[in-house]
């Protein structure tokens, strides 16, 4: 092991608690203390016991066990040697109590600890922002928000706590031994340590391998599945299935190679130490019988060791097995180290309201990807009145939809400022910014719940209002539809809304944001995979918005979206190249169209 590795992982772990998580480990570790202190006390009744049961005569030579005798106004040694007993019977009872009370403290502990950090990994990520979203694998968020939290807590924080208890105990029995007679500790020490240290060098490095190993495997099994989720209809046409299969199997082989040898690791410790104690008994047994003439001195010594082998060796067992599970597992550290980048809540602005009651405007806004050689939004100059329905045309990569991620707060401006009513958008007013936005995207996220559960998008089922569902069902054109299921409002979707058609997907993300009261409703390329019936139905949803003063912007591919649009603006290379009304961009489209039939 690394030098003070231990120490080390002690100050990281020390690092990641909250102060009321610290003063709760410390209560632990003092509970700890005491019940290494009665594992003591118990180990120590085992002998006068059996020294009392085997030679009663030690009553009249031993002064300590006299006295006791004297005290207790026993008649006979065997009533004295059943009061040992008893007393001995009710320790043992006491101290498993008291040591199974503190496991469970130690469970809800790291448990507890394990669940705040999940909190706090899935807040760092949601501070992160969008860019960083949309750019880790589904897989790898998964394991580094749910799994790796917990592998912290059941293996890493649990065992650390077991390992400082385990220390405790065999710190306590060694002194009190070595006070009682130096030749057994002696012993102890070459038999004990002999095995301690060959199975830690066996087993050293292989824990913290296998465990890194199966954090880079887990997340890509998941991964694979969910691709075979997804992707079934492809993989079905062409017939795929056997690579997809093969690919998760593999990956799936590779980590039972890894479990396994995990449970070969944890198993060695106690094989090789039974053996090694073993042959200590042996050897004091064999020295007591051709090399010694106390025999009776040294039986005395064998009873001795047995009953502190009895205790010691487990301990060293258990110690073994925490070290490999903590080694397996100190890559948690590292990733659970990352929740400290986020700026403290103490630090962070005060929330402030924000009204939208004329205009927002973005003014002279730029933001440029990390890998691009030019801004995607390039100095833009936009106005954007209160109740205005606005359209947003242009080719691809020319800037619609990271205008509109600027807008809903998934990217942040770089240069420039947006203002609201003459307010500058930032991070106290970005959340009240927020409530009053809702959002129609091509691909609507569905929840695997009831139509009322997706258009209260967010709300607990006990602050719900019906009515207020099934009004906003009918502004958004989904009366029919209701109408049609017996359940109402609690009819299930299904997964990723499977029950539902792509135009009722759109209808009902306009009824989540008339639930929300969004004041500014944005529609990006919402239309483009409807039939043009369809589409018609979600126009003049559309228009119903704008009659309700909603201000709307709609990004559209197809020009027959924009009909009703007061202004329509135009992208080009991240700037605002020309502003039309419908009938100006129709004139554009039809002398576009009659330019390409002119032969050169």
């Amino acid at each position: 092991m690394k030098k003070l590795l231990l120490v080390n992982i002690i100050s990281r772990v020390y690092r990641l608690l909250s102060p009321k998580q610290r003063r709760r480990g410390l209560l632990s570790l003092a509970g700890i203390f005491i019940s290494a202190f009665f594992e003591v006390i118990g180990l120590a009744m085992i002998l006068p016991v059996v020294t009392v049961a085997l030679k009663p005569e030690i009553l009249e030579t031993s002064q300590t066990l006299k006295a006791v005798y004297e005290a207790g106004g026993f008649e006979d040694a065997d009533q004295f040697l059943l009061a040992l007993i008893l007393i001995m019977l009710g320790i043992f009872l006491f101290k498993n109590i008291l040591g199974l009370t503190i496991i469970y403290v130690q469970a809800a502990f790291a448990t507890g600890v394990a669940t705040d950090l999940s909190r706090q990994k899935y807040d760092y990520y949601d501070w992160k922002g969008f860019q960083t979203i949309k750019n880790i694998d589904s897989g790898d968020y998964i394991t580094n928000v749910r799994n790796i939290p917990t592998f912290f807590g059941q293996s890493l924080l649990i065992p650390l706590m077991n390992l400082i208890s385990e220390i405790m105990v065999i710190t306590i029995i060694l002194v009190t031994i070595t006070i009682y007679d130096t030749k057994l500790i002696l012993a102890l020490g070459i038999f004990v340590g002999l095995g301690f240290v060959i199975v830690y060098r066996l087993t050293k490095n292989r824990a913290h391998r296998v465990g890194v190993e199966k954090k880079v495997v887990a997340p890509q099994i998941l991964k694979y599945i969910q691709e075979s989720l997804s992707g079934f209809v492809d993989i079905f046409i062409f017939q795929s299935q056997d690579y997809f299969k093969k690919r998760f199997l593999d990956l799936k082989d590779r980590e039972d190679g890894l479990v396994r040898q995990v449970a070969f690791l944890n198993m060695v410790p106690s094989k090789l130490n039974e053996v090694i104690a073993v042959s200590g008994v042996v050897f004091i047994f064999l020295y007591s019988m051709f090399l010694s003439d106390n025999r009776e001195g040294l039986l005395t010594m064998l009873s001795l060791f047995a009953v502190a082998a009895y205790r010691v060796m487990p301990s060293m067992n258990r110690i073994l097995m925490y070290i490999v599970n903590i080694k397996g597992h100190v890559y948690t550290l590292d990733f659970l180290d990352r929740v400290h980048e986020m700026p403290e809540e103490e630090n962070l602005p005060d929330p402030q309201p924000i009204s939208f009651e004329k205009e927002l405007y973005f003014e002279g806004v730029t933001y440029q990807f990390e890998d691009a050689e030019t801004p995607i939004i390039d100095a833009i100059e936009l106005e954007i009145k209160k109740g205005e329905l606005l359209g947003v045309i242009g080719k691809s990569g020319s800037g619609k939809t990271t205008l509109i991620r600027l807008l809903l707060r998934l990217y942040r401006e770089q240069k420039g400022q947006i203002l609201i009513d003459g307010k500058k958008l930032d991070l106290s007013t970005e959340k009240a910014w927020i409530d009053k936005l809702g959002f129609v995207q091509q691909q609507v996220f569905i929840l695997d719940g009831t139509l009322a559960e997706n258009i209260a998008f967010g709300t607990d089922l006990q602050e719900l209002e019906e009515k207020k569902v099934k009004e906003v069902i009918e502004m958004s054109g989904l009366g029919d539809f209701l109408n049609e299921q017996p359940e109402g409002i609690h009819t299930p979707v299904g997964e990723g809304g499977s029950k539902l058609s792509g135009g009722q997907r759109q209808r009902l993300a306009i009824a989540r944001a008339l639930y929300k009261d969004a004041e500014v409703i944005i529609f990006d390329e919402a239309t483009s995979a409807l039939d043009p019936k369809t589409e018609q139905i979600i126009i003049q949803a559309v228009d119903q918005l704008s009659k309700l003063g909603k201000t709307v912007i709609l990004i559209a591919h197809r020009f027959s979206t924009l009909r009703s649009c007061h202004r329509i603006v135009e992208l080009k290379k991240g700037k605002l190249h020309a502003s039309y009304t419908y009938e100006e961009l129709m004139q554009l489209e039809k002398d576009w169209i009659a330019a390409a039939k002119t032969p050169v």
